[in-house]
C-alpha cells in the first residue's frame, strides 16, 4: 500500500498553504493546520495519506471535521468561559477530532478504517491528518466539497443521500454529545452547530460513517495531494523569485479577479457561522466579496461575477500566501482569484443546495468561464 507522507515542517507547511487557498477563506486558518501536524511529527507519528483504490474492500471510512465559527473569540466570551469552568486551552482540534472519532466507534459498536476530511481548509485538512496519526488511522487522498463549505448539507455524501448519523462530539474540555436521530440535514448542522457554539471555540465531530462503496461514490480524489502541490507551487515560485500569483493561476486554470485594499469589513458571528462583507477598492472599482465563513460571491461594482461553487480566493499579492477570512482586515492588500469548482459540484441536482439562491444571490449559477471567458 503506497502511502504519501508529510515528513517535514516544509512538507507540512506546504500542504497546510495549499489546503488554506482552496478552503476559499474558510476552512480554517494555515497558522492552527500547521501547529497541529508538527505536534504530531514531534511526537514522532506518521502523517499523509493513500490512495482510494488502496482502501480495503471491506473497509468502512469515518468523515472527521470541526463544527463552529471562525470568528474572532470575543472578551465577554472569555469572560462567560472563566464562569463555566473552562479554563485553560483544552484539547487541541486534531484531538478533539480523535476523541469524537473513538466516541463514534463506540457508540456503534463499529471500528473505521479510515478518515477523510469534510473540506479543504488549513485547520480542518490539518486536523484530520493529525486526528488519523493519533489515532494510527489512514487517511485517504480526498474530501467531501473540493472547497470548504459551510454546512453538511453540502458536502457530497448528504447531496447524495448518504446517512450523516449518528454524529459524535468532543469539545477541547471533554464535553461530550451524540446527535443520532433528527427530522432532516439542516436539523443536524443546525443542532451540531449549537454544539459548537456551546464550546465557545468550537468542538470536534465524527460521522458520515460508509463502507468502500459508498465513499467511492462521493469522494473528490486527489484534493489532499493537489493542496500539497499547490502550496508548494507558490513557496517554490516565491523562492526562485517569480511571481507566485501568476504561478498558480496558471497551475489551477484561474482568473485574476482584481487586485486592490480592503477599505472596510463588515462581519457578524451569528448561529455559529462567521458572516461578512469584504469591500475592495481597486483600479477605479469597488469590488465586494460576500462570506459565510467561505466566500461565496463576488461583486464588480454592482454586478456579480463569481458564485458558489466557483471559488474565490485571497492571497497576498506579494507571496501568493492565501488568507482565512478571519485574518483579513481593513488595509490588507489583496489579489481576489477566481476558479471553476470540481465538475461534480456543478451537477444540477447538487446546484439547487450549493448555488448562488443559498447565498442571498437571486439569479442561477453561472459558470465562471462563461462570464470571464475561457
Amino acid at each position: 500500500m503506497a502511502k504519501t507522507l508529510l515528513k517535514s515542517v516544509q512538507d507540512v507547511e506546504d500542504f497546510a498553504r495549499g489546503a488554506t487557498f482552496f478552503g476559499t477563506g474558510g476552512g480554517g486558518p494555515y497558522d492552527a493546520g500547521v501547529a497541529l501536524m508538527k505536534a504530531q511529527l514531534e511526537a514522532g507519528r506518521e502523517i499523509g495519506w493513500i490512495d482510494f483504490e488502496d482502501l480495503p474492500e471491506d473497509a468502512y471510512t469515518m468523515c472527521v471535521f470541526g463544527m463552529g465559527s471562525l470568528a474572532p473569540i470575543t472578551e465577554k466570551s472569555r469572560r462567560l468561559m472563566a464562569k463555566m469552568g473552562l479554563q485553560g486551552d483544552g484539547l487541541d482540534r486534531g484531538q478533539m477530532l480523535a476523541a469524537a472519532a473513538l466516541e463514534l466507534e463506540n457508540y456503534m459498536g463499529r471500528k473505521v478504517d479510515a478518515f477523510i476530511p469534510p473540506e479543504q481548509g488549513g485547520r480542518n485538512c490539518g486536523a484530520c491528518l493529525a486526528a488519523a496519526a493519533i489515532n494510527g488511522k489512514l487517511t485517504l487522498d480526498g474530501d467531501y466539497t473540493g472547497r470548504a463549505m459551510p454546512e453538511l448539507s453540502q458536502s457530497m455524501p448528504s447531496l447524495k443521500g448518504k446517512k450523516i448519523l449518528p454524529i459524535a462530539s468532543s469539545d477541547a474540555w471533554g464535553n461530550v454529545g451524540i446527535i443520532d436521530r433528527t427530522i432532516n440535514n439542516r436539523m443536524t448542522e443546525r443542532i451540531g452547530k449549537y454544539f459548537g457554539v456551546s464550546a465557545f471555540n468550537g468542538t470536534g465531530m465524527a460521522g458520515f460513517v460508509l463502507d468502500k462503496q459508498q465513499t467511492g461514490e462521493c469522494l473528490l480524489r486527489g484534493t489532499l495531494s493537489r493542496c500539497h502541490r499547490v502550496g508548494r507551487l507558490i513557496r517554490e515560485a516565491c523562492e526562485a523569485r517569480r511571481d507566485p500569483v501568476a504561478a498558480v493561476l496558471q497551475e489551477i486554470g484561474g482568473w485574476l479577479l482584481t487586485q486592490g485594499t480592503v477599505t472596510k469589513k463588515e462581519w457578524r458571528d451569528e448561529d455559529g457561522y462567521y458572516w461578512g462583507i469584504h469591500t475592495v477598492e481597486g483600479d477605479g472599482n469597488l469590488y465586494r466579496i460576500s462570506f459565510k465563513n467561505e466566500n461565496h460571491v463576488f461583486w464588480k461594482n454592482d454586478e456579480v461575477l463569481v458564485t458558489t461553487p466557483d471559488l474565490i480566493i485571497c492571497v497576498n499579492p506579494e507571496t501568493g500566501h492565501p488568507y482565512s477570512n478571519s485574518e483579513i482586515e481593513e488595509g490588507t492588500r489583496l489579489s481576489i482569484l477566481g476558479c471553476r469548482a470540481l465538475e461534480p459540484f456543478r451537477a444540477p441536482e447538487v446546484l439547487k443546495l450549493i448555488g448562488p439562491r443559498n447565498f442571498g444571490v437571486d439569479r442561477e449559477y453561472i459558470p465562471i468561464e462563461d462570464v470571464l471567458g475561457k
